[in-house]
């Protein structure tokens, strides 16, 4: 089956999961919580439902459409069936916020910003692979002035991002098993260096191969 039908299919799944719970749940959801794992937020019921499904198929369609349009798309082409499984990825992270959220409601108690980190890990860790194996393009990938200019350098800066993602997705779940307390944190930190070192490496790559061409 095409990657593209089980992300249509885990949409589908996530809204037919918001039907049939609706009548089993509370006036006002608990939709939004805190670092330390308690509640901070409430919706309507039906925005508490609806809003997961709805931002699933608006990204879906928003990434189907903006990959298509790339002036490098042939270079997208090259890594296609990296990108779709990302999506599906993707959709199946959003599709279990969907069930713990539900889950919570429903008056199952547990710490939710624990339970978000396996699906944390491994959305980390597919983002990574992706940035691995992308290609030149203005869409996915680590994008600055320097890896657009060069080919080299994009392929050196997008192996260094990904295996940094990859990284944390794997740190991500051993932290938890680990020192479950400071995981969040952990994770936030390593994500920031997983996004930031590779922009200073791609100016540095970019200046090695302007050196050598004078």
């Amino acid at each position: 089956m095409n990657m593209k039908w089980f992300s249509r299919i885990i949409i589908a799944l996530a809204l037919a999961m918001s039907l049939y719970f609706y009548g089993q749940m509370p006036a006002t959801m608990a939709t939004h919580w805190g670092a330390n794992g308690e509640v901070n937020g409430y919706s309507s019921t039906l925005f508490g439902l609806m809003i997961i499904p709805v931002m699933m198929a608006a990204m879906y369609a928003l990434f189907s459409v903006l990959s298509n349009v790339d002036p490098m798309r042939k270079n997208i082409d090259k890594f296609r069936n990296y990108f779709d499984f990302f999506i599906v990825i993707m959709m199946g992270f959003f599709f279990y916020v969907q069930m713990i959220m539900i889950a919570w409601n429903l008056g199952y108690r547990f710490d939710i910003s624990i339970a978000i980190v396996p699906a944390m890990a491994v959305l980390f860790y597919f983002a990574g692979v992706l940035t691995e194996r992308s290609k030149r393009n203005w869409f996915i990938g680590l994008k600055t002035p320097w890896t657009m200019s060069s080919d080299v350098v994009w392929e050196k800066s997008n192996k260094l991002a990904g295996r940094l993602f990859k990284a944390c997705g794997i740190v991500s779940l051993l932290s938890l098993l680990i020192v479950p307390k400071y995981t969040l944190m952990i994770i936030i930190v390593m994500a920031i260096f997983a996004s930031v070192y590779p922009i200073i490496y791609s100016y540095y790559e970019y200046k090695k191969i302007v050196k050598k061409k004078r």
